[in-house]
C-alpha cells in the first residue's frame, strides 16, 4: 500500500517527513486526548457529505447559531451563515445527523477568483506561500457543533471524513484558522502551525494561528512502513489511512452532491431563500404589526450586517 510521490516542489515550505516524525505524538497525549472524549464513539450520529438543500440549510442554519452563541459574529436577517464559498459548488460540507436533525458540521472551502479562501485577509502572506506550492489548496472551516453533542468524538471523526475526501479528489494543501489553545490537538493530527499568531478581534487579543497539512506526503507517510514504528503514529495510520470508513464511502457520496447540487439548484435555491428573507425582513420593518390577542404593536426587525468573518 505503500504510496511514493515527488516531494521536491513541496520542500521549498519545508515541508517534508521529517514533520511527521516529531515527539507529539506520544501515546500519553492519545491518553490525554481520549480521556478529553477525542477518537471515541460518536454513538447513533450519521456522518455524510452534505447533498441536499434541506441538509445544507440545516448546517448553515446550525452554524449561524452557533457562532452567534459564541460572539463570533453578529445576527443577520437571515439567520442562516451564508457568502460566496457555501454556494459555489466546489464547497464540501461534511455534516453528522442524529436522525432528520443536523447535530454537528464542518467545511473545506475552495480558493476562488478574486476571493481566494475565507481566512485570506488575516493571513494573506502565509496563505500566498503555501498557495505557491499547492496544486489544490482549500480551508477547513465552519466548525460547528451543537452543544448537547460537544461529548462525542466529532472533531476528530470529522477530520478523517476530510483527509478521505482530500486524498481522492486530489487536494493536497489543507489550511485552517484556530485558537492558539487547540494546537497541540491539530499538531497531533499532523498539521503544523505556519506563521505568526494574529488576533481576529481588534478591540482584545483573540489569539489564533494558522495551520496547513500537505496530504500527498501525510498519505506517503502514513502508507508507508515508517509510520508504523511504535509510537501513536502507529494508532493514527490505522485511524486515518488503513482502517478509514471514509475512504469507500467518499466516491458515491461526492457523485451524489455534485448531482444534487445541479439538480436541485441548490446555489439559486439559497439566492431565492435569501431573496425572500431579505424582503420579509425590510418589510417588517417598515410596517409595525400587532400581536395576536393584544393591542402591543411589535416589530420583527432586521439587524446589522456581520462585522467580520469567522470561520
Amino acid at each position: 500500500m505503500y504510496l511514493s510521490r515527488s516531494i521536491a516542489k513541496k520542500k521549498r515550505l519545508g515541508f517534508s517527513s521529517e514533520i511527521f516524525t516529531s515527539g507529539e505524538r506520544t501515546h500519553h497525549r492519545l491518553s490525554l486526548l481520549r480521556r478529553f472524549g477525542l477518537f471515541g464513539d460518536v454513538g447513533n450520529l450519521k456522518l455524510q457529505l452534505g447533498s441536499s438543500f434541506i441538509d445544507l440549510k440545516k448546517a448553515y442554519s446550525l452554524l449561524y447559531k452557533v457562532f452567534l452563541e459564541e460572539k463570533y459574529i453578529e445576527p443577520t436577517f437571515m439567520g442562516l451563515r451564508l457568502r460566496e464559498w457555501e454556494l459555489d459548488p466546489a464547497m464540501a460540507t461534511f455534516i453528522a445527523k442524529d436522525g432528520n436533525s443536523v447535530v454537528g458540521m464542518i467545511s473545506l472551502a475552495p480558493d476562488l477568483d478574486g476571493l481566494g479562501i475565507p481566512d485570506e485577509e488575516l493571513f494573506h502572506e502565509e496563505i500566498e506561500e503555501i498557495r505557491g506550492s499547492a496544486r489544490i489548496l482549500m480551508e477547513s472551516c465552519n466548525s460547528a457543533i451543537d452543544s448537547r453533542y460537544r461529548d462525542r468524538s466529532l472533531p476528530s471523526e470529522f477530520y478523517r471524513y476530510m483527509l478521505a475526501y482530500a486524498w481522492h479528489v486530489g487536494i493536497d494543501k489543507v489550511v485552517g484558522v484556530v485558537n492558539r489553545g487547540h494546537k497541540a490537538f491539530y499538531e497531533f493530527l499532523y498539521m503544523k502551525q505556519y506563521g505568526p499568531e494574529k488576533s481576529y478581534s481588534q478591540s482584545h487579543h483573540d489569539p489564533i494561528i494558522l495551520i496547513y497539512t500537505d496530504c500527498d506526503l501525510l498519505y506517503e507517510y502514513l502508507s508507508s512502513p515508517e509510520s508504523d514504528n511504535g509510537s501513536a503514529d502507529s494508532f493514527l495510520r490505522r485511524y486515518l489511512l488503513l482502517e478509514n470508513p471514509y475512504l469507500a464511502m467518499v466516491p458515491a457520496a461526492l457523485k451524489k452532491a455534485r448531482t444534487n447540487y445541479k439538480r436541485q439548484k441548490i446555489r439559486e435555491q439559497f439566492q431565492e431563500e435569501i431573496k425572500h428573507t431579505l424582503v420579509a425582513s425590510v418589510w417588517n420593518d417598515a410596517v409595525p404589526q400587532k400581536h395576536a390577542g393584544s393591542d402591543r404593536e411589535f416589530a420583527k426587525g432586521g439587524t446589522a450586517a456581520p462585522q467580520g468573518s469567522r470561520t
